[in-house]
């Protein structure tokens, strides 16, 4: 009886583990440092406009926050958006799908 205990707690143990490990990696994995509370802010809602992490959206906040910190948030956004997107590297891949059919 006991044996069986042991075996599972430790599969339970295995598990929780795994969990864990899973939702951390999930989170990003790494920390991200924010030099203030607008940065933080502005970078969070850009990520959450893109679809990226916190860490990939950072860099183009600070860059358009240095280069306009007298601007709206709702213009560094839109600029930080633009420019983000302008240096993602292109597709290499067309997914048109064209009609086989001749005209």
């Amino acid at each position: 009886m006991s044996d069986e205990l042991v075996v599972v707690a430790v599969a339970v143990g295995v598990v929780a583990a795994l969990g864990v490990a899973r939702f951390a990696a999930g989170r990003g994995g790494c920390a991200v440092a924010f030099a203030d509370e607008r940065e933080e802010s502005l970078t969070r809602q850009l990520a959450s406009r893109i679809g990226c992490s916190l860490s990939d959206a950072l860099p183009a906040m600070r860059h358009e926050i240095k280069h306009g910190p007298t601007q709206s948030d709702e213009t560094l956004l839109k600029r930080a958006e633009y420019h983000y997107r302008q240096n993602l590297p292109e597709k290499t891949s067309c997914h048109v799908y064209r009609d086989r059919a001749p005209r």
